[in-house]
């Protein structure tokens, strides 16, 4: 059976790139690697995760052309009507259209356009939560890439005008593990900010995770047990640590966990599935 679904779309990724810049984050809620380097080397993902240099690289013309391969004639007519400018108020319109022929890269893109010109931290914090949701629920690997990319771009920018952020560089982070391919170039920006501070509570789950996912549950469960022992509450913390308990072989103290995450989030379809899952250990 798989994981619950309930629980990882209400901690997912997205939710929680979202929250770097809305939110209270840390409350409730590939480059090469050597051996000799063991703490890298036990956070290294396992073979299911591609290299970024294995996966086709798209171009913003290769987007467009799918885009505007999916229009009607007379959506095409409607575009060729639309002013093109770098007014903000033209590329909103544009932004809008595209938004309303269900085409969200391309929607998206203006809206980042928008951000460039604005140049705040806020804005290109905000245009780049777009792509991050897109790069999450997409399953094409080079499309996936090609949207992580652009989120990235936009959070350089906001680090340019705000260096010291830890929440934009762990945004960074996550967007190498989650979306480019270059699991190990965003594990090394992670690693570095839960070893400046281990409070940041984004960075140790995804370290933590990624552990889980190579196998190396005794890592796993030491991260998560101090980020546990800071947040409480924390119901991703929580999850991931159940999950690396069961993959331990300590299926009592994993179900002890899941069984916290069922009360804190409180939702009889959430604690459905944690039971059905439960019940296939």
């Amino acid at each position: 059976m798989k994981k619950p679904q309930i629980l990882l779309s209400l901690i997912g990724v997205g939710l929680v790139a979202l929250l770097y810049f809305t939110g209270d984050r840390v409350g409730p809620k590939k480059q090469e690697v050597t051996a000799k380097d063991e703490h890298q080397h036990n956070e290294q993902p396992g073979a299911n995760a591609m290299p970024g240099s294995n996966i086709a690289t798209l171009t913003l013309a290769d987007i467009e052309n799918r885009a505007l391969s999916a229009l009607s004639p007379e959506q095409k007519n409607k575009l060729n009507t639309l002013p093109k400018s770098d007014k903000i108020a033209d590329l909103q319109a544009i932004s809008k259209f595209w938004a309303g022929v269900k085409q969200p890269n391309m929607s998206s893109k203006y809206k980042a356009d928008i951000a460039k010109l604005e140049n705040t931290e806020k804005s290109l914090t905000f245009a780049s939560q777009y792509f991050i949701a897109l790069y999450n629920n997409e399953e094409d690997l080079s499309t996936r890439k090609w949207q992580a990319m652009q989120a990235i771009e936009l959070l350089e920018k906001a680090q340019k005008l705000n260096p010291s952020s830890e929440d934009i560089k762990t945004a960074i982070g996550m967007c190498y593990t989650d979306g480019t391919g270059e699991t190990m170039k965003g594990v090394l920006m992670l690693r570095e900010l839960a070893t400046a501070n281990p409070k940041n509570v984004t960075a140790g789950n995804k370290l933590g995770a990624l552990a889980i996912q190579s196998g190396q549950f005794d890592k796993a469960i030491d991260r998560l047990e101090k980020l546990v022992a800071l947040y409480p509450t924390n119901t991703e913390a929580l999850y991931n640590l159940a999950e690396a308990y069961k993959g331990k072989g300590n299926t009592e103290r994993a179900k002890t966990l899941f069984n916290q995450c069922k009360k804190l989030i409180n939702k009889p379809e959430f604690s459905k599935e944690i039971d059905a899952y439960i019940k296939t250990f």
